[in-house]
Order: structure tokens, then sequence, then C-alpha cells
């Protein structure tokens, strides 16, 4: 009587499975495209019996869906934080190919390949929306110094002391 209740007691320690931990979060994908995804890192402990797991929850930015052990989830709770995340990333991105583009043409350089020109993105988002939108605009500010280079590769030699290949090209 006490003593299988005792017992039935530590039976979830020794067999079960705490709650799981969620982890960090990234962006990965192709910048310009419908084919972002948010990426939720999550950890669980099992019992004295049993293994810790751990995995990643993939969700496409366009609509919240992923797929998991072969059904398919909508996060609901983030459906409007991930279309306002995948819709300002591109409109970003956009806005970094545009102005290269058009610093290219009045150089006289050819501007084409930066219209044809897709970006990877690897963000970690931050804890708080100010170490988010830190990271976004050091992500940014890494494609705008990487088009500059492609557009200009030479341009480095006109960059003042500590300025970034897209700082000189602006």
């Amino acid at each position: 009587s006490a003593d299988a209740g005792a017992l039935l007691g530590f039976a979830p320690r020794l067999f079960g499975m705490q709650d799981k931990q969620m982890g960090g979060q990234t962006v990965t994908g192709a910048l310009g495209t419908q084919d972002l995804m948010r990426n939720q890192a999550w950890s669980q402990k099992g019992g004295l019996f049993r293994s810790d797991r751990a995995g990643t929850w993939s969700y496409g930015l366009k609509d919240s869906t992923a797929i998991q052990d072969g059904k398919s989830y909508v996060d609901t709770a983030s459906l409007s934080n991930d279309k306002a995340l995948l819709n300002g990333l591109n409109a970003g991105y956009a806005a970094i190919k545009t102005a290269s583009s058009e610093f290219a043409k009045a150089l006289g350089l050819n501007a084409e390949s930066i219209a044809q020109r897709t970006d990877q993105l690897n963000l970690t988002l931050g804890k708080t929306q100010e170490e988010t939108n830190a990271a976004i605009q050091k992500t940014f500010a890494g494609i705008a110094d990487d088009l500059a280079s492609s557009i200009a590769p030479g341009i480095s030699q006109f960059s003042k002391e500590g300025e970034s290949a897209g700082q000189t090209l602006a």
C-alpha cells in the first residue's frame, strides 16, 4: 500500500521523460524566397532507464507549418510573427540588392548579376527583440559588404580605415 505508492511515485523518474526544454532559434534558407525556415532546438531529459533526447523543429516562415513524425503541424502562436519576419528579411534583402545595383550602375559597372544573386541565410535569433535586430543588422551588413566586393573587387583600396566594403561603395 504505502510501499506500492512510493514505488509508483518513483516510476516516472525511472522510466519517464521530463518536459521538453526549448533552446535557441535560427532562421535559415535562401533570402528573397518564401523558403526561409525558423528552426527551434529542443532537449528532453530522460529517466534513469531512458536516454535524453534532443532535436530541432523546423517551421516554414510563410505559414508556420512543420512536418514532424509524418504529421503536419501549424504553430498558430507564431504565425503572424513568422510572416512579419519573412517579409522583413526579404524586404531588407531586396533593398540592399536595389541600392547595390544603383551604385553599380552609377559607377558604370554591370549590375545584372545582383538581380540574379541569392544569398543563404543562417541567422541566430536573440533572446530579446534588440538582440534579434542587432543580429539581422550584422547579417545584412555582411551581405552588403559581399555585394560591394563582388561588384567592385578592388574597392577595398578606396576604403578609409575601419570602413567596410559596403560603406565605401555607399
